[in-house]
């Protein structure tokens, strides 16, 4: 049976979409029709499963739809299905753009094209239902656009987009703005605004009586608006009416509102309105009961009712007042009248403006109309000013236009707009002059402010006092524009006498520059313009000598006291710049210098700064001292010490540019680019030198902690240029004298009282060490010497390397003296020949040129490239000789070898191997090679039995025979090599060897290869031989069959042949008398004996050509 995917390209695909059923609900299927043939157009027969897809697009994309029908029916070619039978065809499928059937059968792949779907598929949702028969309508509805009903009366009512128009008896229905409105339109209104009149709307009954008629509730999400506007914009949850009211109650014919009753916040409400919480209003009426003066009281259960006020009498009238009118709560004159207090005097003709409600006080001024003058209270006051006020007080004056007095004693606002809130004798002198409260206060310049306090002045425009006592703000010298600005914030005596000056507060304090500022402190003096000072001052009580003090452009004091920014020469720009942080007695008087803290440090170099401590001083330029005590940076001549660094420590001295003293005591740099990280009695003498700490251990040196003069020097020195010392006690590093380039990058690491005193020298550390040639090198140890040039002692104590590159690793006393010389450790070696070498060990000497000892004990290597591996009292002598180890041997010949106890290779190219036998074992003479080895000499095995076992094999070239033929070697059973002696001395138990020439001549020659070698040869088969004759098998340990006694054979052919010797003979006197009757036989007998005499020599031929494999090689005696 053919494939249907071999009939897939061949598919004929008729498709009939049927008319849509008629029933009452559209059917969501469609009926689909094809033809199936095969490749040959041969209709099918079959039963197959089709999918069907519904897709956007002609190709690719994802269905919309889709089902499979598993077993399809196919007659005469023909199938019939109904898609959505499976999975129902919804009308989202078909939303009027194009749709595209795919059909797939069995696992084939889809077939190509697809089919594009015409109109019955649409029909699910169609565009328009223009001149169709009316009918019911199933389910929902949904219209995007408009519907209208009817024939509108008049063109201009038909229904806009996303409107509903009915025209007929029952009204209109209009949905505008996601809003719905029922009425009747009239032909001469716009269709916006329908004929509501007489429209009645039933929900839940069919007989409405009103024109919203409901049977049942009525649910709101939103607001409730009742009235004839069709607006609102309330917020959700409101009702809302157009009209003035709001009532709750019955239809007149259903009977009053008597019973009526509203509840908020509760479902039972015991009143007409019951609020069950808390009722907010902007005002309340009660008129019942309620009457003018009345008050609403509330009995015990908390009802409320109208009571008269207790003892309320309504007030006269006179003519000359009137309560009430406009307002019924103010006192009101009858005309346009002044008031004032008996007693009282009002000037000018605008007396009527004025309020003088003050005792024995005066408003206005006489000769002037002055108007609206006030005088709130008080005794005493004149308010002579126009719109001039005084609130109260004793004696208090406002002289000019808007002065105000506020209050207080003896006060005097002088100037326009002037103030004086309150306090005692205070004159505002000028205008917009103010001064909040106090004595004895004046605000004089324009703008001025004393804000409170006792005799405080501001004499110039815009100064501000803000209080305390005796405070100045600008000069008193009756111009008012030289010191504007200034202000004293407060505190006593403090005087800010230039202009844009500021004193935050304190005592005595001066800001004589302008735009300096003193924040606060006591005796603070600042002479130049924008110098500061944020507080402290004088350090004795009462003495303005110990003050702090600026006195040039910019300069800064933070606090403190005694402390100085800037110098007296009268020039304020040459010590521009100045900062003092705090502290005491400190003194910044070059140009950008700064002085943190600290105790009487001093910095005079422009730029220079010095970040605290006692008693440091800085006199290079861009030079700084973080802190410490007693650190000096100076200049040295006309050099200046530029940029030069001291972290801190005490009593350092710095003399070089761009150096660094880091910490520590009593350093003392004087070379360019030097460094002393710490330490103590450090001293760098020449340029790029660094100490990075170490020096002297002071505990060594009685005192106080002073200074000691004697401690300078005592420490590290770098006396050249460049030199190192990284820590440690008292190294030098460099040469002593005025010459501070002949030890130059000499290094120091650590230790103590190390010396490295030539150029590129160093050590590493260590105590006593001395490197005194170029490029020399000590890694550490004690009182070790490297004396040439890249001589190196790695440590150890008393090494010397006193030759060019001569080595000494470590140990004690080791020496190496020569070129290229070498001890790597131990103790008392020398290695005294160029480029000889002493690994370690005890005494040893190498002399000999490139002479090697690797260690031990007293050994010596005298020759020429001579060796000693170890050992003790050996002695290499000869050129090229060698002694491994061992105790006392001694390789004397050249190119000899003695190892052992006792070896001695006295003689050219000897091996003299010695056992531990305490005898000398010496060479006879030259090339020799000799073991004494009383154990035995093993070849691959660790127990020997013999004085030589060998184990694998052992190969014997260019052996001699012996010239009497009389013994040969021979392997026993075990493996043993021996002599072929045969003695009878050496027998006993002797019997004549039986044998059995037919088991002989079961033996079978063969010719085969070695595996291992590869080689031809002939010979035996040690198995066959051993399951003939067994005694002829050589065994090995498991009792296998391993190789043959060949020297044994011959025996077992020597009998055979007997044997056949004799029968020979019988067979000769038989065949004498049978020659003639039976030559054939005769014949036969000779063939025998010559195959015989074939084997016999094969036998012995294999016998003087035996192959010893795995045997072991001894000599029997």
């Amino acid at each position: 049976m053919k494939r249907i995917t071999q009939m897939q390209a061949m598919v004929v695909v008729m498709v009939t979409v049927l008319a849509l059923v008629a029933m009452a609900d559209v059917p969501q299927m469609m009926n689909y029709q094809g033809r199936l043939t095969d490749q040959s157009g041969e209709p099918r027969d079959t039963v197959v499963s089709v999918s069907f897809a519904v897709y956007r697009d002609a190709t690719g994309g994802e269905a919309v739809w889709s089902e499979t029908h598993p077993d399809v029916i196919v007659v005469a070619g023909r199938l019939n299905v109904r898609l959505g039978s499976v999975d129902p065809i919804s009308d989202a499928v078909f939303d009027g753009s194009e749709r595209w059937l795919g059909i797939t059968i069995g696992d084939d792949a889809e077939t190509s094209p697809r089919t594009r779907l015409t109109s019955a598929g649409y029909s699910h949702r169609v565009s328009t239902v223009d001149g169709a028969t009316a009918g019911n309508l199933v389910g929902d509805l949904n219209v995007s656009g408009a519907i209208t009903s009817g024939q509108p009366p008049d063109p201009g009512m038909e229904a806009a987009s996303n409107q509903i128009f009915i025209n007929g008896s029952d009204g209109v229905i209009i949905s505008r703005e996601g809003q719905v409105y029922l009425g009747r339109g009239q032909p001469s209104d716009s269709p916006d605004y329908p004929d509501f009149s007489d429209i009645q709307v039933g929900v839940g009954t069919r007989t409405p009586q009103h024109t919203l008629d409901v049977a049942g509730d009525i649910h709101a999400s939103g607001t409730l608006a009742i009235g004839n506007s069709i607006y609102h914009d309330g917020v959700l949850n409101q009702v809302r009416t157009s009209g003035p009211t709001l009532s709750l109650g019955r239809e007149p014919s259903y009977g009053t509102f008597d019973d009526i009753k509203v509840g908020i916040g509760t479902a039972t409400p015991g009143s007409k309105l019951d609020v069950a919480g808390t009722a907010r209003m902007t005002g309340f009426q009660l008129t019942t009961g309620g009457t003018n003066g009345f008050v609403l009281t509330s009995d015990g259960s908390g009802v409320g009712t109208w009571q008269p006020t207790p003892d309320f009498t309504p007030p006269p009238s006179d003519g000359d007042w009137e309560l009430g009118h406009p307002n019924p709560d103010v006192l009101f004159t009858m005309g346009d009248w002044g008031v004032a207090r008996q007693g009282a005097t009002l000037h000018g003709v605008a007396a009527n403006t004025h309020i003088n409600l003050g005792g024995s006080s005066v408003t206005g001024t006489a000769g002037n109309d002055h108007p609206f003058a006030t005088v709130s209270g008080g005794f005493e006051h004149i308010a002579g000013g126009p719109y001039s006020s005084i609130g109260g007080g004793y004696r208090n004056r406002a002289w000019e236009e808007y002065a105000v007095v506020a209050g207080g004693y003896r006060n005097r606002a002088k100037g326009r707009f002037s103030s004086v809130l309150g306090g005692d004798d205070n004159i505002a002198e000028h205008e917009m002059t103010v001064i909040g409260g106090g004595a004895h206060n004046r605000a004089v310049g324009s703008y001025s402010v004393v804000t409170g306090g006792y005799h405080c002045h501001a004499y110039d425009d815009m100064d501000v006092v803000g209080g305390g006592r005796y405070n100045i703000a600008g000069m008193d010298d009756g111009v008012n524009q030289e010191a504007h600005y200034a202000t004293v914030a407060g505190g006593g005596q403090n005087n800010a006498w230039k202009k844009g000056t500021f004193i935050g507060g304190g005592y005595n304090n001066h800001a004589d520059g302008q735009f300096a500022s003193i924040v606060g402190g006591t005796y603070n003096r600042v002479y130049a313009v924008l110098g500061s000072i944020g507080g402290g001052g004088s350090t004795v009580s009462g003495d303005a000598s110990t003050a702090n003090l600026v006195y040039d452009r910019w300069g800064t004091i933070g606090g403190g006291g005694d402390n100085l920014a800037g110098n007296d020469d009268g020039d304020m720009l040459s010590a521009e710049f100045a900062t003092v942080g705090g502290g005491q007695g400190n003194e910044a008087t070059g140009s950008h210098t700064t002085v943190g803290g600290g105790y009487l440090n001093t910095a005079t170099d422009s730029w220079s700064t010095i970040g605290g401590g006692y008693q440091n001083s800085v006199d290079g330029r861009q030079a700084t001292i973080s802190g410490g005590r007693g650190n000096v940076i100076r200049a040295e001549g006309t050099s200046y010490s530029f940029s030069s660094v001291i972290g801190g420590g005490w009593f350092n001295d710095l003399h070089g540019k761009y150096s660094t003293i880091g910490g520590g005591r009593q350093h003392v740099i004087k070379g360019f680019y030097s460094t002393i990280a710490g330490g103590g009695a450090c001293s760098t003498l020449a340029s790029g030198a660094t100490i990075s700490g170490g020096g002297w251990d002071f505990t060594l040196v009685a005192g106080d902690g002073n200074p000691l003069p004697e401690a300078y020097e005592t420490g590290h020195v770098v006396y050249d240029h460049y030199g190192t010392i990284g820590g440690g006690m008292t190294n030098r590093v460099g040469t002593v004298g005025s010459d501070v380039e002949d030890a130059q990058w000499a290094t120091i690491s650590g230790g103590a009282n190390n010396t490295a005193s030539a150029a590129h020298a160093t050590i590493g550390g260590g105590h006593d060490n001395y490197a005194s040639g170029e490029f020399s090198t000590i890694g550490g140890g004690k009182s070790c010497a490297a004396k040439d040039y890249y001589a190196v002692v790695g440590g150890g104590n008393g090494n010397i390397a006193s030759a060019g590159h001569a080595t000494v690793g470590g140990g004690f006393d080791n020496k190496a003296t020569a070129n290229l010389s070498t001890v790597g450790g131990g103790r008392s070696n020398l290695a005294s020949g160029p480029q000889s070498t002493v690994g370690g060990g005890y005494g040893d000497t190498a002399t000999g040129d490139f002479s090697t000892i690797a260690g031990g004990y007293w050994n010596k290597a005298y020759g020429s490239i001579s060796t000693v591996g170890g050992g003790a009292w050996d002695t290499a002598s000869g050129d090229f000789s060698t002694v491994p180890g061992g105790w006392g041997n001694i390789a004397e010949g050249d190119y000899s070898l003695a190892a052992g106890r006792r070896a001695r290779a006295e003689h050219l190219g000897t091996f003299v191997w010695g056992d531990a036998t305490d005898a000398v074992f010496n060479s006879t003479d030259v090339n020799q090679f000799l073991i004494r080895a009383d154990g035995g000499v093993g070849i691959n095995v660790d127990d020997p039995s013999e004085d030589l076992d060998v184990l694998g094999t052992a190969k014997l070239r260019n052996m001699p025979a012996d010239p009497g033929g009389t013994y040969s070697v021979m392997v026993d059973a075990t493996g043993v090599l021996y002599k072929g002696a045969s003695s009878k001395r050496y027998k006993e138990d002797i019997k004549p060897l039986k044998t059995d020439s037919r088991q002989t001549l079961l033996l079978e020659p063969v010719r085969f290869r070695w595996k291992d070698s590869g080689n031809e040869d002939v010979g035996l088969i040690a198995e066959d031989v051993a399951n003939v004759i067994p005694e002829l098998a050589v065994y090995d340990s498991n009792g296998r069959p391993d190789g043959v006694r060949y020297d044994k054979v011959a025996l077992y052919l020597l009998g055979t042949v007997k044997d056949q010797s004799r029968l020979i003979e019988e067979q000769k006197t038989e065949l004498s008398l049978l020659r003639q009757q039976n030559s054939s036989e005769i014949q036969t007998l000779k063939e025998e004996m010559a195959q015989l005499q074939e084997l016999f020599e094969t036998v012995l031929a294999q016998q003087n050509d035996t192959k010893v494999n795995g045997t072991s090689l001894a000599a029997k005696n």
